[in-house]
């Protein structure tokens, strides 16, 4: 039954947050673009040290072409507080990429989350009566992450997704294996195939 929770109009925000901007972050970024309808969901991407205006690092655009996913067009941007604000979740890549958008915006800890964490916490959260919509699912979802991750135990370095800058092919490839569940569970979670 959906829910009686009040409809936005225009796109749900989704924001992923890593270092660079480079890497982990516009990955993400990308898988998720792909997965929703651009005037539904709309996904970017920023860095705590952003190296600004630098396109997605070539190892993760491999991975992205071996999915056949779209990486062109992507330009590093340093994280903001009006980055934060505009979003309405916000998928950071580690524990201190969460704590750097918490302290750039308090508030934001009520929609902020690592990436591995939202995949521990959907199969653990009440996503029944959640809205039809997938606009509408990503602004009601942080809420239920948020009682749902103060019933589980606090995370660890088992939140973090490992940073391959630098470190070759092989690092990048256990970055996406980090990285690909979670997001697929909020993939389903977003377009109700897991209620």
């Amino acid at each position: 039954m959906p829910s009686s929770e009040p409809s936005q109009v225009g796109p749900a925000r989704i924001l992923t947050v890593c270092t660079g901007n480079i890497c982990r972050s516009p990955y993400a970024e990308r898988v998720l673009w792909h997965a929703f309808p651009a005037d539904l969901v709309v996904v970017t991407s920023a860095g705590t040290s952003a190296m600004v205006a630098d396109g997605i690092d070539v190892e993760a655009v491999a991975l992205l072409q071996a999915r056949q996913m779209h990486h062109a067009g992507h330009s590093a941007r340093q994280l903001t507080r009006q980055i934060i604000e505009d979003a309405d979740l916000v998928l950071a890549m580690t524990t201190e990429h969460r704590t750097a958008v918490v302290r750039l915006l308090p508030r934001a800890v009520r929609k902020t989350f690592t990436a591995r964490e939202v995949g521990r916490l959907i199969p653990a959260a009440d996503l029944t009566e959640l809205p039809s919509g997938a606009a509408d699912r990503v602004r009601a979802l942080p809420a239920r992450l948020a009682a749902a991750r103060g019933q589980l135990a606090r995370g660890t370095a088992s939140d973090d997704v490992g940073d391959p800058y630098r470190r070759g092919a092989e690092a990048f490839r256990l970055m996406a294996e980090e990285l690909d569940p979670a997001l697929e569970s909020l993939v389903d979670a977003v377009t109700g195939r897991k209620t």
